[in-house]
């Protein structure tokens, strides 16, 4: 092997990895994007719409529908800003390991959609027809 397919193998590599990061930052983007738009229409369905009613379990299940998808609008957020940080670490070290934080942040931001759309539909099926 000469000293020209070695660089391009190199480049080859290179850009293979930078396809690599580009794919899951988009992928990663585009998902976050559509919870806090999610996130954001329930909210507005809530709080425009009749579905509150006087029984005190309706009132809490609201409360808490609402809190859920408040954090996943946060949690989504806060993703959006330790990923600047994330990236600068991986272009410098491309052995960087996950990021402990962007991936607490992606399961709070997941789950407390779950939990959203979850009480969401309990509300939902407890309005009278």
């Amino acid at each position: 092997m000469n000293k020209n397919d070695s660089n391009l193998n190199l480049k080859y590599d290179v850009e293979y990895y930078s396809a690599n990061i580009k794919a899951w930052y988009t992928i990663k983007v585009l998902k976050n994007k559509y919870l806090i738009n999610l996130s954001a229409c329930c909210i507005g369905l809530l709080l425009t719409t009749d579905i509150r009613a006087s029984l005190p379990f309706i009132n809490r299940v609201d409360t808490a529908t609402i809190t859920c998808f408040m954090l996943c609008i946060v949690s989504a957020l806060l993703i959006f800003i330790r990923w600047a940080y994330y990236i600068d670490k991986i272009i410098l070290d491309s052995k960087q390991d996950k990021d402990a934080i962007l991936v607490i942040l992606d399961a709070i931001s997941n789950t407390t959609f779950v939990l959203g759309i979850i009480s969401f539909f309990i509300l939902i099926i407890q309005q009278p027809v």
